[in-house]
């Protein structure tokens, strides 16, 4: 009896201590959701009427120039601004509505007043003309658009609109970097502001090493040959041969970045950079360089063309490739003087597979080359384990590879900034 009378005694404290826990947590949970609710009040009914939205807002960011290698101006920002709202402090949405949408070219209630019956801060339209600004100005001070304000923004200007579009590429509405060196250099660009408690932040500039003169030129040439010939694309690239620095970078068609959600996606596409395909006997420059460093072949060495490279193998395949023409006997700068295929082909005999493609791979094939440029195509260049019989002679002359423009021009990569 003893021991059942300790046993309910010691149940009915635990019991005691379990509503007591319980009763503090649920008013630790009461007092949680009224400082919660006394905040949102606070922030929904009882703002100060002379709110200025643009005092919760980060610093304006001053986006940094891009310039060619002699300062040239190729991207600049713009101060413009922005019409904004904080709907707590609007009087009549509909009257508002209706005095802002013939200044900005809009509709009163399909774009406007839609955004007027949201909550908080809303932009009503970004970046809006110097007249409009001045507009809406005059009414916001003569006490006519209560809750409407006019914030402080940048856009991006292209001066030399198509020129070297590709190469800049282009930033959004927030003025954030979605394409070319605007997306690679964002950060340096436009740094982060948060954390700065400054009212303006300045990015840096960044110089290229193209010359604004040279592209010039390439572009229009390149412009010429695309409506002469009723061309897909045309590309042109400039390279400095010493310093490996790209003077001039065009691909056409282009777009000009100021505008460039008109443009279509053939338009956008950056096709020195991403566009890879068989490079065909420009290809053997490199093919027999590679042989020669790998001692294979002398300047000297002769080889003999009739205009065919045949080889018997001993699982009894073929292998015949054909050339343009018989080009008698030839040596390595002879080969890639007249393009001989069949030159090409025998010379890439006296080396094995693996070095072969080793020379290649350090050439910078098979591999980005590392250009500040976002999508750049890695080509292909399989390894030798997936070559077939035959692989070895064509790769010899621009055959079963593929590659991009950018990586033909300059093996091992190519450099298109100066500083920032």
């Amino acid at each position: 009896m003893k021991k059942q009378a300790q046993r309910q005694r010691l149940a009915a404290v635990t019991d005691r201590k379990e509503k007591k826990r319980l009763q503090l947590f649920l008013g630790f949970l009461a007092l949680v959701v009224v400082i919660i609710t006394v905040k949102l009040i606070q922030l929904m009914i009882f703002t100060p009427s002379d709110h200025d939205p643009t005092s919760i807002s980060l610093p304006v960011v001053e986006r940094g120039p891009i310039l060619d290698r002699n300062g040239k101006i190729l991207a600049i920002s713009s101060r413009l601004e922005s019409v904004s709202a904080w709907i707590p402090d609007l009087k009549n949405p509909e009257e508002t509505a209706a005095a802002l949408a013939p200044i900005l070219d809009l509709d009163a209630r399909q774009d406007i007043l839609e955004r007027l019956n949201r909550t908080g801060f809303v932009y009503i339209k970004r970046k809006i003309t110097p007249t409009q600004a001045e507009k809406i100005r005059a009414l916001i001070t003569a006490g006519e658009l209560p809750g409407i304000s006019l914030t402080p923004e940048f856009g991006r200007n292209y001066p030399e609109q198509t020129l070297a579009s590709h190469v800049l590429g282009y930033v959004g509405t927030d003025n954030i970097g979605l394409e070319g060196v605007e997306y690679s250099f964002n950060n340096d660009l436009s740094p982060p502001a948060v954390g700065q408690n400054l009212e303006e932040v300045f990015g840096n500039q960044l110089f290229l090493t193209l010359d604004l003169n040279i592209q010039y030129m390439i572009e229009s040439i390149a412009a010429e040959s695309y409506a002469a010939n009723e061309a897909d694309a045309v590309t042109i690239l400039v390279m400095d041969a010493e310093s490996g620095e790209i003077l001039g970078y065009a691909g056409i068609p282009g777009f000009d970045p100021n505008e460039y959600n008109r443009y279509d996606r053939q338009a956008l596409q950056n096709l020195p950079l991403t566009h890879a395909y068989e490079p065909g006997s420009v290809f053997k420059i490199v093919s027999l360089s590679s042989i020669l460093e790998l001692g294979g072949i002398t300047e000297e060495d002769e080889f003999f063309c009739n205009g065919l490279f045949e080889r018997d193998l001993p699982d009894g395949q073929h292998i015949r490739i054909t050339d343009l023409r018989s080009h008698g006997r030839v040596t390595p700068s002879l080969i890639i003087k007249y393009s001989c295929n069949v030159g090409a082909a025998l010379s890439s005999e006296r080396v094995d597979p693996d070095s072969f493609y080793q020379m290649l791979q350090r050439f910078g094939f098979g591999k980005p080359t590392g250009l500040p440029l976002p999508g750049e195509s890695a080509g292909i260049l399989a390894v030798p384990k997936l070559w077939s019989a035959r692989s070895k002679a064509t790769i010899a002359f621009g055959q079963e590879i593929s590659v991009s423009a950018l990586q033909m021009i300059m093996p091992e990569g190519a450099k298109f900034i100066g500083q920032s």
